[in-house]
This record gives C-alpha cells, structure tokens and sequence, in this order.
C-alpha cells in the first residue's frame, strides 16, 4: 500500500511540474522590430510578437505600454490600452507557442514589459 502511495505521490509531482506550473512572467516572450512600412510618410511602423512559451495556456495577459495610445495602433482591435498597462488578446487564452502580433506607428520603440497573467493549465 505504501508503494503504491508512493508512487501516486511521485507520479503527481512528475506531473504538476511537467504541466508548466513554475511558469513565470519570463514565459511572456515579447519581441519587437521596426518594419520597413512608414504611417503618414515618416513615422517608422514597428511590429510586435508577444508569445507564450508557458506549458500551460495564459490568458489576462496584461503588459506595460505606458504612454501608448489607441491612435498608434494599426489595425488591431485586441489590444486593449488602459491607462498604464495593455490587455493582450483581449485578456482571452493563449496556449503554448501562440503568438500575438500587431502593429503601431511611433518615432520611438514602445516599452512593453510584462506585468501579469493568469495560469490556465
């Protein structure tokens, strides 16, 4: 009996760690890169890829875009900009490796650092 104790034991913690569940912010990869596209003839377009590498889905993704407006915005609607920080997807799940890409136009890159998330394994 104890064996078998044991090994549910074994089994579980093989599991819970095999599933992601030491996902960290660091699983939020946000990457960035200026396009050769210019808005209004001379304002640099700059695209970015947020992805989540987490084993687990994530979604409530928020991240700091403080300064970013709706205005710069390139035909994306799922990016929400709240005062201080941004919701990605529209807060809806991301599974592992999805991505999510937009465009916006500025004369500088934009900070976007991940803040939160919400584990959804």
């Amino acid at each position: 009996m104890t064996s078998i104790l044991n090994s549910f034991v074994i089994l579980f913690l093989v599991c819970i760690i095999g599933k992601g569940y030491g996902c960290s912010l660091n699983n939020i990869e946000i990457t960035q890169s200026k396009t050769p596209l210019f808005y209004k003839g001379n304002i640099p377009i700059w695209k970015v890829v947020i992805t989540n590498t987490c084993d687990c889905g994530q979604r409530m993704i928020k991240v700091e875009c403080k300064g970013f407006t709706n205005a710069q915005k390139i035909g994306i609607s799922k990016f929400l900009v709240l005062s201080e920080f941004c919701v990605v997807n529209n807060g809806d799940r991301m599974v592992k490796n999805e991505k999510f890409e937009f465009q916006y136009a500025a004369k500088q890159q934009q900070l976007f650092k991940p803040i939160s998330s919400t584990l959804q394994c």
